[in-house]
Parts: C-alpha cells; sequence; structure tokens
C-alpha cells in the first residue's frame, strides 16, 4: 500500500511540473512575441507630420455641463494641427434642476459667430419624421486653463474650431422632439462626405456644413477630411490617442478602422465602481474574444 502511494505521488509530482513548466513556456513565449511586435510596430511607424485634416465628432443627448466641457477639453488638447469638433445634440431637453437645455449649454460653452435659422435634413426615421431640421453654429472652442495662461503671457489663444449641430423642435412633434437616434448623428457626417465624393444633390444642411467648414478652414476644402474620431459625452480622450491613431492607419495600409482602448476613469472612488470596472472588463474583452 505504501509503495503503490509512493509511486502515485511521484507521477502525480511529475505531472504538475511538466505542467507548470508549459505554462510557464507559454507565458515566456507570448510576451517574448508581444515585446518583438511592440518593437516592429516602433521600427515600421513613421512619423506622423500632423497635416492630414481631421475631424473629432462628439454626440450630446441628456448629460450635464461638466460630461460635456471634460469631453471638450479633451479633444481640443489633442496633439494635432489639422483638426475639426462637430457636436450633435441629438434633442432640445432640460436636465433635472437645469435651466438651459443641453444645446445652450454647449452654446455657451463655445464662441459662435451668430443666430441661425433651422434647415432641413433627411433623417433615419419613417414617414414625417422622415424630414427633420437642424440648427448649425461655427465658432471656437476656448480650454479656460489654457485661455488664462495664455492672457498671463500676453499670447493670444484662437482655441479650437468646432461646429455644433443642433437638431430643432418640430411643431407637430409631441415626444422626442428632433431625436432621430445615435444612428442618425452618424449619417449626417457620413451621408454629407458621401454626397460631396460622389456629387450627389446636397440637403439645406448639407450646404451649411460645407460654408461653416469653409468659413472656419478657408485653406480647405471639405473633401480634404480623412477621418472621423467618434466619441461620446463623459468620454476623456488622452491628448496623443487623435495622432497616434492616424499614425498607424497611414502606417498600415491594410487598417481601415481603429477602435480606441476605453478604461474606467473612477474606478477606485467605490466598492461599486470596483465590481463595475470588473463587469466591464468582462464583457469589453473576454465576451468579445468569445
Amino acid at each position: 500500500w505504501i509503495t503503490i502511494t509512493l509511486v502515485t505521488y511521484v507521477r502525480t509530482d511529475k505531472i504538475f511540473w511538466i505542467t507548470t513548466s508549459i505554462i510557464r513556456g507559454l507565458i515566456i513565449v507570448k510576451f517574448s512575441l508581444g515585446a518583438l511586435y511592440s518593437w516592429h510596430i516602433l521600427r515600421s511607424t513613421r512619423s506622423n507630420a500632423k497635416t492630414t485634416p481631421s475631424i473629432m465628432r462628439m454626440t450630446c443627448y441628456n448629460k450635464g455641463k461638466d460630461g460635456i466641457k471634460n469631453t471638450l477639453d479633451s479633444l481640443c488638447k489633442q496633439e494635432y494641427n489639422y483638426k475639426l469638433i462637430v457636436v450633435i445634440c441629438d434633442r432640445e431637453i432640460t436636465r433635472p434642476g437645469n435651466k438651459k437645455t443641453i444645446p445652450e449649454i454647449v452654446l455657451n460653452l463655445c464662441d459662435f459667430d451668430q443666430e441661425t435659422e433651422p434647415k432641413t435634413y433627411v433623417s433615419l426615421a419613417h414617414e414625417a419624421k422622415r424630414c427633420n431640421k437642424a440648427r448649425m453654429y461655427a465658432g471656437h472652442y476656448h480650454v479656460e486653463e489654457e485661455q488664462k495662461e495664455d492672457r498671463q503671457d500676453g499670447a493670444v489663444n484662437h482655441g479650437t474650431r468646432v461646429i455644433v449641430i443642433s437638431k430643432c423642435r418640430d411643431p407637430t412633434e409631441t415626444e422626442k422632439t428632433g431625436n432621430r437616434g445615435k444612428r442618425d448623428n452618424q449619417v449626417i457626417l457620413m451621408s454629407f462626405f458621401s454626397k460631396i465624393i460622389h456629387g450627389h444633390e446636397m440637403s439645406e444642411l448639407d450646404m451649411e456644413l460645407h460654408q461653416k467648414m469653409k468659413l472656419l478652414m478657408p485653406h480647405m476644402d471639405p473633401n480634404d477630411f480623412e477621418y472621423i474620431l467618434m466619441a461620446d459625452v463623459d468620454t476623456t480622450v488622452k491628448p496623443d490617442a487623435l495622432p497616434v491613431i492616424i499614425n498607424v492607419i497611414e502606417t498600415d495600409r491594410n487598417v481601415i478602422g481603429v477602435c480606441g482602448e476605453t478604461t474606467m476613469e473612477n474606478e477606485f472612488e467605490t466598492w461599486v465602481t470596483m465590481i463595475q470596472v470588473f463587469e466591464y472588463y468582462i464583457s469589453s474583452y473576454l465576451s468579445k474574444d468569445i
């Protein structure tokens, strides 16, 4: 009985060490391949001149002033030269405790030229809701901290060029006036560039967008824009995100789109946020891999 137990123990011990060695070997191989790939990317990535015109699109639906301001600040701080921020307000809604609507909050954060008339466009809806209206404003957004520093140094801060598209209230609508969903926000920009490329007939809103772009960037044509960075409100984008993403796309011609890695800012604030981070990690990473 003792002999059988010792033999079984020795066999189990060998299996344990063999399995452990295989796992360690896999970890070392994965780490080595990852380091080799990173080294290859660093060598193959060329320096980005930051001259390719790009648009940073942000959508607003039911967010507060702080969330809107933080996202606009992060987009404005992008280390990129030829950039244009496009903010799309989904509807005229007032949050509880606020006296101003979401579009009014966005307009107060920026410097704009003047009041504009509503322009019609074809939305993603059915029947009467297919024809929708929106106002468009062109101006600049300034980061308060940078503006104060420039004033102290005597420098002039022209800010970042921004266009705000605010879907208007239709007198015939009683619920969710002007709202057509997130897909409609994407189609507003995508259909505009599609019409420019293929020479199709433009709507009133498309013509207004073309004029606003020429007003803010007279040395460029709207057809020169090649990339669109899409960010939601309450999302903070790192200052080097836009140049890094564009650099990857321009370096590797097989890449047509890049999705940034999203993380939680307040993951260690409370035990509830810690649980949410764990759930977010499983749903965003493990589920996608499976």
